[in-house]
Parts: structure tokens; C-alpha cells; sequence
């Protein structure tokens, strides 16, 4: 299916504006640490500008202040967890952020003024569970089971993301996770510190675009759903497609950190973003109630427990 006329002439789409923060708690690399401008080398490519990148930023382990966890809580909105694109991404209109930042469209070309061919874009904040953090600290699970309040410990995080146009059979897609601050162009998967699960070729990569294995079917028609979950105690990563587990990708230990939800693409697509808190159901049934602000879940039960999931 080729991509439609709306697609292709972005330079007639309407900018849409972005959300203000006054019904909703801004952007969590806006409130704190916000993330360093990756390096602009003339003379090198994204692999090398990648390696100056890193070698200037640390990655930043910390979670949202006490101030934003309590804005969560006291919000009526679950839409907290959304990407935020590069405001480089956004200048040049190669990411197009629609459906209160639920639709994006990713339009990467030489033509754009951007010397790289891959974009990424991270969420506004990490995978973390409001409920199990008392002054910025973890609770540990054990903690949890001793005072037989399992509702306080949320062990699952996931999301999704739809395939729903893309220009032609060369482009490429892929989710994971990644660590704040991450080059705005390079793919999950491709440097240190994240993860990513490819369109193209079904494989994972993990801190290298050269550490690559077969992993799973590639996923690149219309329609294809993929997801990435977190398992916060374990440290496990994993992927499904189309509701369907495909395992293990890796699992983390004494490596952990803060994880943020992250796609890229490097072609044109437009793709459709699900945290959970939408009447879009996770095609992954067991994490259904676990998407970071999902209806049913620890946010939605805190905020109202007489709500409940309504089953499509």
C-alpha cells in the first residue's frame, strides 16, 4: 500500500499545536535535566557523532521529582505518558505530532535540511510506577509482599505501537527502550544503553547496530502491531507482534536503569501510539491494565476504583 496524499505533501499539513501543560503535567525532561543537544560534527557521520555524543552526556538514572509523581496522582487525564520529538524534529517538520501526540508521522529526508537518515523519538517519561516510590526511592518487591499490599507493586510496563501508512517497502521501523539523554538520530538497538526490536529484519539489537540476532518475524505491512514490555524486577525486556509473545529479548541485572518507551524510523510511516490509556485494547491481552496510565490499572484504580475496563 502506498502512502497517501496527505502523507506526502507534509509540507501542506497543518502544523498541529502542541499540547499546553496547564490540564496535565509537562513533559518530564522539561521539569528536570532536560536532555543535551546532541553534537552537530560537519565531518562525521551518525555512528560517530553517536560516540562524541556519549562520550560528552551521562545517562541520567534519576526518576520524576515527588512534585511531578503527585501531579500524576492528582490528575483526572490519563494521557500522561506521550512522545516528544526533538524540537530540531520538529522545526523541520520531519515528525508531525497528531491525536494529542497518539498519531505521528515520521518524514525523514536529505530534502529536510537533516544530514542523518534515522530519527528517534523517546516518551516524555520513563517507565516507573508512581505508586511504589516514596521520596524519589524504590519500594523493593519484598517490602511490598510484607505488608500484603500487592496493588502498591505494578511489575509489568508496556505499550504498542501500529503500523498505519508507510511509503514503500524499504522503510524502516523499530521500538525498545533507551536511557535519557539518547542522539535523537540513531535507532533503539543501535548504541549503548538500549534495546530495539527492527522492522526490516525481525532482529534485536542491543547497545550496537553490529550486536544483532535473530529474534522474531518482521513486521512491516499495514496493520502490524508491535509491543515492548519491562518486567521492573527481573529486568527482562520483551517483544510481541500482533498479541503474540515472542520471548525474551534480554534481561538486565547490576545494568538496569531508567528505561524510556522509544521508536525511530528511518523512511516515511505514520504510526499510532498506545500506552494503554485508550479505547484501543492491547492486542497483548496479559498486559491489558498495565500500559502506564491504562484504564483498569494502578493509576486508574487510585484515581477512581469504581471504574473498571470495559471489556470490547
Amino acid at each position: 500500500m502506498m502512502i497517501t496524499n496527505d502523507l506526502n505533501d507534509l509540507n501542506d499539513l497543518e502544523q498541529p499545536s502542541l499540547p499546553t501543560y496547564d490540564s496535565q503535567p509537562p513533559a518530564y525532561s522539561e521539569l528536570s535535566n532536560p536532555p543535551p543537544v546532541p553534537p552537530t560534527l560537519i565531518h562525521s557521520e551518525s555512528f560517530d557523532d553517536a560516540e562524541e555524543f556519549f562520550r560528552n552526556n551521562e545517562t541520567i538514572d534519576s526518576l520524576p521529582s515527588n512534585d511531578v509523581i503527585q501531579e500524576l496522582l492528582n490528575q483526572d487525564d490519563y494521557s500522561y505518558w506521550r512522545f516528544t520529538p526533538e524540537k530540531i524534529l520538529m522545526q523541520l517538520e520531519i515528525v508531525i505530532v497528531g491525536n494529542n501526540g497518539r498519531e505521528l508521522i515520521l518524514n525523514n529526508s536529505k530534502k529536510k535540511g537533516l544530514k542523518y537518515n534515522e530519527i528517534m523519538i523517546q516518551s516524555n517519561l520513563p517507565f516507573f510506577n508512581p505508586k511504589k516510590i516514596i521520596n524519589n526511592e524504590k519500594i523493593e518487591l519484598e517490602e511490598v509482599k510484607e505488608k500484603n499490599n500487592d496493588n502498591l507493586f505494578e511489575d509489568l510496563h508496556y505499550f504498542e505501537i501500529t503500523i498505519v501508512e508507510k511509503s514503500d517497502d524499504v522503510t524502516k521501523i523499530a521500538i525498545g527502550l533507551t536511557t535519557n539523554p539518547y542522539p535523537y538520530y540513531r535507532l533503539p538497538g543501535y548504541n549503548k544503553y538500549s534495546i530495539g526490536y527492527h522492522s526490516e529484519n525481525g532482529n534485536k539489537y542491543h547497545n550496537s547496530q553490529f550486536n544483532l540476532q535473530e529474534y522474531g518475524p518482521k513486521w512491516s505491512e499495514i496493520g502490524d502491531t508491535v509491543g515492548c514490555g519491562y518486567r521492573s524486577s527481573s529486568g527482562e525486556v520483551f517483544f510481541t507482534k500482533d498479541g503474540e509473545y515472542l520471548g525474551v529479548a534480554h534481561s538486565y541485572g547490576d545494568d538496569d536503569h531508567v528505561w524510556y518507551p522509544t521508536i525511530g524510523a528511518e523512511g516515511t510511516c505514520k504510526i499510532e501510539v498506545n500506552f494503554g490509556d485508550s479505547h484501543n485494547m492491547f492486542k497483548y491481552k496479559p498486559a491489558r491494565s498495565y500500559g502506564p496510565g491504562a484504564q483498569g490499572g494502578w493509576l486508574y484504580k487510585h484515581l477512581d476504583p469504581s471504574k473498571k475496563w470495559a471489556e470490547d
